[in-house]
């Protein structure tokens, strides 16, 4: 990446330290949480019924972790080049920024900008790093 002085840049490393403090959050509420100690190696008796329909009970919190983990593959990979697209080219994008005649039209490149810059690190998690209001 360029050393330039760029708005772009900066949208991206205001990103990288956002995302950093959002997993260092996400990071202290998993130790505070054990959830991998709450799982049994014998099945419930109403799961091994279940399974017989292909269905299976799980404890929330187990739920919520393993949604945590979740993305689209396809917006992963789309947000991980919009990433690498901005730092190897990041005059372009400032380009357009100068384009936008209003501060909503910024406002909104800047987060577009975030948001995938957070999607290439905590997929659909993103939403909760820069939220859009």
């Amino acid at each position: 990446m360029e050393n330039i002085n760029s708005h772009t840049v900066e949208l991206i490393e205001e990103a990288f330290e956002k995302v950093q403090e959002f997993n260092y959050k996400r990071y202290l509420e998993d130790l505070n949480t054990p959830v991998l100690q709450n799982i049994r190696t014998k099945k419930h008796p109403v799961n091994q019924i279940f399974e017989k329909f292909g269905l299976h009970i799980i404890r929330k919190p187990l739920l919520d972790s393993l949604e945590r983990n979740l993305f689209s593959s396809m917006g992963k990979w789309s947000a991980v080049g919009t990433l690498q697209f901005a730092l190897d080219n990041p005059r372009k994008f400032d380009e357009v920024y100068n384009l936008l005649s209003d501060n909503d039209s910024k406002s909104m490149f800047d987060w577009f900008i975030q948001f995938r810059v957070a999607y290439a690190f905590v997929g659909e998690e993103a939403r909760f790093v820069f939220i859009k209001g």
